[in-house]
């Protein structure tokens, strides 16, 4: 497999493109990601509560996941109702820096 992706990524580049947005997309369903690119604890919430959520606490980033779709959502307050931009049903949520609702960032 990992022969497989570095022969992906070798000719993509001599193809002049890039495979890394396929990898990441891949990667963005899982919480490590978002923990150490944004720094902060995250969650994830594997319901399917159709194309709203209402934040159950306050956070500073929840990202929806509808289809191919990431919705980032900055300093989100208990009882916010949140709404897929794409119209689709919301297949997980990413909540990281619960309790925060503070600083994004570095």
């Amino acid at each position: 497999m990992k022969r497989r992706l570095a022969l992906i990524l070798a000719l993509s580049l001599v193809a002049g493109l890039s495979a890394a947005p396929a990898a990441l997309a891949n990667e963005t369903n899982h919480v490590d990601y978002w923990e150490s690119h944004y720094g902060m604890e995250c969650s994830k919430i594997d319901s399917s509560p159709g194309q709203t959520w209402t934040s159950d606490d306050s956070y500073a980033l929840v990202i929806l996941k509808s289809a191919k779709t990431n919705d980032f959502f900055h300093y989100v307050s208990a009882g916010t109702d949140l709404e897929t931009v794409s119209g689709k049903d919301i297949s997980h949520i990413i909540t990281c820096g619960a309790g925060d609702g503070g600083y994004v960032g570095v």
